[in-house]
């Protein structure tokens, strides 16, 4: 029996984690589409209300990486939030023995897949609320990877922010001791010309 579950059961997970990278992957892809719709128009908008008051119309500011990145963690947090939400609400309304927060605490742990096994289902109809919670789990655990892929997203944006200013600041430094440096050889230089 240990052999036969060896046997199904890695690539099963295998096939798992593929299916949520690809399904968090689609979701962030799908928000940042919409985002960019967005900007699109909203810079149209400005365009053609400083054409209207008759300013000179230039390029619309484009979002950073970093802006993006916050965002998509922002937007896909609350999605999984929502989600959540409407699932607890709609299992607590269809199970008499249930309440909100006995919904809510169960689709979170068995989201994160932390499955205390405190709370099972125990239904005459076990088959068909099995067959509920494993959907809705499979589109949970999805968003919860979303919002994992949006939080390492953001984690990237904002190392390349810091390098970037880093790099500055470094330049800066360095142009500043080089000014600072031929101040001092300037000086140097009229000096000696000053004791002879």
């Amino acid at each position: 029996g240990k052999y036969v579950v060896l046997l199904y059961g890695v690539p099963g997970m295998l096939l798992m984690m593929s299916y949520l990278n690809l399904f968090s992957v689609l979701i962030l892809l799908v928000i940042k589409k919409i985002l960019v719709i967005i900007e699109s128009l909203a810079n149209f908008t400005r365009t053609c209300l400083k054409r209207l008051r008759g300013r000179p119309c230039g390029r619309g500011k484009r979002l950073s990486s970093f802006s993006i990145s916050v965002v998509l963690a922002v937007t896909s947090l609350l999605m999984l939030i929502a989600y959540l939400v409407l699932m607890s609400m709609i299992l607590a309304s269809s199970s008499p023995n249930d309440n909100f927060l006995k919904a809510l605490y169960f689709y979170v742990i068995t989201m994160t897949t932390v499955g205390l096994g405190d709370i099972a289902v125990i239904d005459h109809q076990w088959y068909g609320v099995s067959i509920k919670v494993l959907i809705v789990f499979c589109i949970g655990l999805a968003l919860v990877t979303t919002v994992f892929g949006a939080m390492r997203g953001l984690a990237e944006a904002n190392r390349k922010r810091v390098v970037k200013a880093t790099k500055l600041l470094a330049e800066k430094a360095k142009a500043q001791k080089n000014k600072i440096a031929g101040k001092l050889r300037h000086d140097a230089h009229d000096q000696g010309y000053n004791e002879t």
